[in-house]
């Protein structure tokens, strides 16, 4: 019988068996007292988090999915990918700045961050989460914008 303590179980072992280490780092923001965007400025807030995911292309080739629909909406590209994290892992990505390093530690080939706002989906099943799925975008320069 399927239960939520089996799910998060088998959901381990897939992220030890192909997932890859992945680099959060989070950041505090400051400025913008005057109500300008343009004068925030963000810094590193804590010690960064190195946690296994498993690193997939937005699936295009999946015909009624909900990320196709995001596609067609323009609301991801198709370059975006989807991190899937284990539920157990200390860290919160729903709300706050963050990026996500990929391809070697401590610093990783490519950065990424938030592709769709409210892009953390949690996978819940039985009123227990069994994995996080983040869509994220590729940061062309490497950092995020007043970082």
């Amino acid at each position: 019988m399927v239960n939520p303590a089996s799910l998060r179980t088998d959901f381990d072992s897939v992220v030890k068996e192909v997932g890859e280490v992945v680099r959060i780092r989070y950041f505090g923001m400051s400025g913008a007292t005057t109500g300008y965007d343009d004068d925030v400025t963000l810094t590193k807030s804590g010690t960064d988090l190195f946690i296994s995911g498993v690193v997939q292309p937005v699936g295009e080739g999946l015909k009624y999915s909900s990320e196709v629909a995001l596609v067609q909406q323009g609301l991801l590209l198709n370059d975006d990918i989807k991190l899937y994290l284990t539920a157990s892992g200390a860290f919160s990505l729903t709300s706050g700045t963050y990026r996500i390093g990929r391809g070697g530690s401590p610093t990783p080939a490519n950065e990424y961050g938030k592709a769709i706002e409210n892009g953390v989906i949690t996978h819940v099943v039985g009123g227990s989460e069994i994995y996080h799925k983040v869509f994220l975008r590729r940061l062309s320069t490497g950092s995020l914008m007043g970082e």
